[in-house]
């Protein structure tokens, strides 16, 4: 991405962030950074750092018109309600406060659409990764122990289906299948907590434990906009998978965000797992 203004960053929580930030650096773009108090590692380093609270939205557009930002990227995990307590020492916020209520109603992707129409209406453009660091997201391939993969291209297929289904009701990202059955889909709780349930179903005896068996499946919704919540894999995500006596992991290339990139292949080739980074499901 040709870039002429600093980019400005709405930083949320998780490791992603601080790794997109060395990475701008290392490619010496400017940028500033509007952390949100609570989710925001407390010590961000790399660029021009100010701390906020979640409600503060007019210091938030604010900061970034100062700084001169046109191009607003937003990234990382927002796991707590806005505080809008926090707004009530800012006026910018406050003649805002119809537009932020309106915002918030609805499903994630309701919201997440409003909450950029929102931002969009302050003159800022609102970017994806995918223009900022296309390197951040999975390219089509198979890595790992791919001789696994042809053993599961029913659930595969299966899989994609369901997954779709659910995309179209706002429920989910991934979920977890083994021979034709469900047996986990994604919650509010996330995908890492999605696959420590079926590390708990093994250790109840409700699921196998003699050999690995089943695997995740991630991917966005049909109608999601991919400049945000983009889905993430990792190397938890994936010590979480072997943990749960999964063969593998299936996402789709080009929508799905991986964090510690080789850090997590080299995960994936050492425990013996495969990853297929397919096209649009």
């Amino acid at each position: 991405m040709s870039q002429s203004k600093p980019v400005g960053i709405v930083a949320g929580g998780g490791g992603l962030v601080q790794e997109l930030l060395e990475y701008l650096r290392n490619q010496n773009s400017s940028f500033h950074i509007a952390a949100i108090k609570g989710e925001a590692d407390t010590n961000l380093r790399s660029g021009d750092v100010e701390y906020f609270n979640w409600g503060e939205i007019g210091r938030i557009i604010k900061y970034f018109k100062k700084n001169n930002c046109e191009n607003l990227l937003l990234l990382g995990r927002i796991e707590k309600r806005p505080d809008f307590m926090s707004i009530l020492g800012d006026p910018g916020t406050l003649k805002r406060v119809p537009k932020i209520i309106q915002a918030m109603r609805g499903g994630d992707d309701s919201l997440f659409q409003r909450v950029l129409r929102l931002i969009e209406d302050e003159g800022f453009k609102v970017i994806g990764i995918k223009e900022l660091a296309p390197d951040f997201l999975l390219s089509k391939g198979l890595y790992g122990a791919g001789q696994h993969y042809n053993t599961h291209k029913n659930d595969i297929t299966i899989g994609k289906q369901v997954l779709r289904d659910l995309g179209k009701h706002d429920i989910g990202q991934a979920l977890v299948i083994h021979n034709g059955r469900i047996l986990a889909v994604e919650g509010a709780e996330g995908t890492d907590n999605m696959l420590k349930r079926i590390t708990f179903l093994r250790n109840e005896g409700r699921l196998s434990k003699k050999t690995p068996s089943g695997i995740l499946l991630k991917g966005a919704k049909p109608s999601q906009d991919l400049r945000v919540d983009l889905p993430t894999i990792g190397f938890e995500t994936v010590k979480l998978a072997k943990a749960a006596g999964l063969c593998g992991l299936v996402c789709e290339a080009d929508r799905v965000l991986i964090a510690e990139k080789g850090k997590t292949l080299e995960l994936i080739e050492k425990e013996n797992l495969f990853l297929s980074c397919e096209g649009e499901f």
